[in-house]
């Protein structure tokens, strides 16, 4: 980690992620390494945390998607070019279609579509609302 941060090698979006309360939905004001500190682990200790694991994989690789349903919603994003409101109720519906198709559990999907709607650009608000989306899914 400490190597990864130097060299700032880990995308800002993917950061905040862990470090901004704004980006943890469902928080209660407290990022994800607030909430690590408020259990007892601080600073690098946390990166030696069992379940710090899974933020290290999603900095290093991304959302835990299969490639095909992550190139797809990609594709999407990109085709639209510049995302407007109007935009975000649609790609809801497409990524709850591809979480639907593919089997996904929709819970799990719901995060990592969030975090890849980051990943594209997507503001804050709009990658809430396509995981808002797809956790609509029963």
């Amino acid at each position: 980690m400490r190597s990864l941060i130097s060299r700032k090698a880990i995308p800002e979006v993917r950061t905040k992620y862990f470090t901004d309360p704004e980006f943890n939905v469902g928080g209660r004001g407290r990022s994800r390494a607030d909430i690590f500190e408020k259990n007892g682990t601080c600073g690098e200790d946390i990166f030696r945390h069992t379940h710090f694991l899974k933020y290290l994989h999603y900095f290093l690789y991304g959302p835990d998607l299969p490639a095909e349903v992550a190139g797809a919603f990609r594709k999407k994003v990109f085709d639209i070019g510049f995302v407007t409101s109007s935009d975000i109720v649609p790609l809801g519906a497409f990524a709850r279609q591809l979480t639907r198709t593919n089997r996904l559990d929709g819970g799990h999907a719901a995060e990592e579509f969030f975090k890849l709607a980051l990943d594209c650009g997507l503001e804050l608000y709009e990658a809430r609302s396509i995981r808002d989306s797809v956790k609509t899914l029963r």
